[in-house]
């Protein structure tokens, strides 16, 4: 049986630049879309190998605002994972 790749869907960052009307300002959008596509580069990066996981990014929660940055799925492990970009130093 051969091993199949490990696949990325959706994109990073996508509910942020579509409509964020619970930033504060223009800038907090802009650093958590930088946030979540630097997660996403490094979980891309590792999961589209020959046998890697599979990772999905920016998933809906359905009948909520609120979503799921990035999910990793490797065999019967599940992995959500939620984005931050912090100062130097915290």
């Amino acid at each position: 049986m051969m091993a199949n790749m490990g696949r990325s869907y959706g994109t990073p960052g996508g509910s942020l630049t579509s409509s964020a009307t619970w930033a504060k300002n223009a800038d907090v959008v802009s650093q958590g879309d930088k946030g979540e596509r630097s997660s996403a580069k490094i979980l891309d990066r590792e999961c589209i190998t020959l046998g890697g996981a599979s990772v999905f990014h920016d998933v809906n929660i359905p009948g909520c605002q609120a979503n799921i940055d990035h999910v990793v799925v490797a065999g019967r492990k599940i992995w959500l994972i939620d984005s931050k970009r912090w100062n130097p130093g915290l």
